[in-house]
């Protein structure tokens, strides 16, 4: 196991020893950022704006516009830095993570539970090698006085130093398993197995009231109330008998147990989370607590690798912070983060009730004045999210 306050030893001598024994000592220069509030925000709407417009796929556009702004508003030594990345590489690594999203959810939705669980795991063992992939593309976009810093670190330290990724999949793994052991995610199968027999319900009663409309407009004929009874009872073509069937079938399932308990799948819900909700609210907090110190020191140690493994010619960098410090500084940045979300959502929420409120009275002036408020607040939200 990676002790986390443990230097990382050398990959190779950057330089001989005799060489940095006569060679001059370095000048420090801070960075120094030159840019304003004013013009990072005409940056900042324009990215904001067309974000929304293009349905999130202008995002790499956004994040490269940021990037090139405070690139070259970050001077060292008084030159500012470049930002040379691709958009064309940018594009691709944002499609490609997209896609991959996409059928995670595809398989979600359509209970491909093996599919979900091997995107799981293939993404855990991936993680890692797409932040080697990010710091290299990151190193080689990044110019100053003509010069590019690169990114040295081999794929077996960049894994070692990943081991927290895999710690916080068993930690969740086991919030899983009490889960399941507690009885609320029986209680949870129940209700969702009960939401699929009913629409399977509406689907199989919407085929025969159609199948029942369509003959009654062939016979000339109003189409009655009745129809999918009649359907029911008395099928008149094989198409119809096999869906009568299928329909009984399901409306046996529901009036049997475990369903027979319940009026509807919202009843089961809810009887689910008022005998669980101790329990899950325990385990989410559980898993979150026990998820955190991985997490900080999983960003730790990729932000150590990074500054060692980075060089200019033949200088490296050197890291002086402890972990203790960055968790620190983390979990301080971390509770402000829960109290900025802790009011954007209480004023956001305050703000769709007036909103409602001031519709009702036909209030123009509240309504303008709130419609302007939440927008703001769904533009400083999407903002968090497009920033580098």
């Amino acid at each position: 196991m990676t002790q986390p306050d443990a230097e990382l030893a050398p990959a190779a001598p950057v330089a001989p020893a005799a060489s940095r024994a006569s060679a001059s000592p370095i000048a420090k220069y801070p960075l120094e950022f030159v840019g304003t509030g004013g013009e990072y925000f005409n940056v900042w709407i324009v990215n904001v704006m067309l974000t929304v417009l293009t349905v999130g796929f202008f995002t790499p556009f956004a994040r490269r516009r940021t990037a090139v702004y405070f690139y070259n508003h970050t001077l060292v030594a008084d030159s500012a830095l470049e930002f040379t990345g691709s958009i064309k590489r940018m594009l691709l690594g944002f499609l490609v993570v997209t896609t991959l999203y996409v059928l995670y959810e595809l398989a979600g939705y359509l209970e491909y539970e093996w599919a979900v669980n091997f995107m799981l795991v293939l993404a855990a063992l991936a993680a890692p090698f797409l932040w080697g992939s990010a710091m290299r593309f990151r190193t080689r976009s990044t110019r100053w006085r003509g010069i590019r810093p690169l990114f040295v670190a081999s794929w077996r330290e960049i894994y070692q130093q990943s081991w927290p990724i895999f710690a916080i999949a068993l930690v969740w793994i086991a919030i899983v398993v009490g889960f399941n052991a507690s009885g609320a995610g029986k209680a949870l199968e129940v209700a969702q197995g009960m939401e699929q027999l009913e629409q399977q319900r509406d689907e199989l009663l919407d085929r025969l009231e159609g199948d029942e409309e369509d003959e009654a407009d062939d016979a000339e004929t109003p189409a009655s109330g009745a129809s999918a009874a009649a359907a029911l009872i008395d099928p008149t073509t094989p198409e119809e008998a096999k869906l009568s069937a299928d329909y009984e079938a399901v409306i046996d399932k529901l009036g049997q147990p475990p369903y027979d308990a319940f009026n509807s799948s919202a009843d089961a819900y809810r009887d689910a989370f008022m005998a669980h909700w101790p329990v899950m609210a325990g385990l989410l907090v559980l898993g979150v607590l026990t998820s955190l110190p991985f997490v900080v020191l999983l960003e730790f140690n990729y932000r150590r690798l990074f500054v060692l493994r980075t060089q200019i010619g033949n200088y490296a960098g050197h890291w002086k912070p402890m972990y203790r410090d960055f968790l620190r500084v983390w979990l301080a940045t971390f509770g402000v983060s829960v109290l900025i979300i802790g009011v954007t959502v209480s004023v956001l929420g305050g703000a769709m009730v007036a909103l409602i409120a001031a519709i009702g009275r036909n209030n123009m002036a509240g309504l303008a004045v709130l419609s302007f408020v939440i927008a703001l607040l769904f533009f400083m939200i999407l903002a968090g999210a497009i920033s580098p």
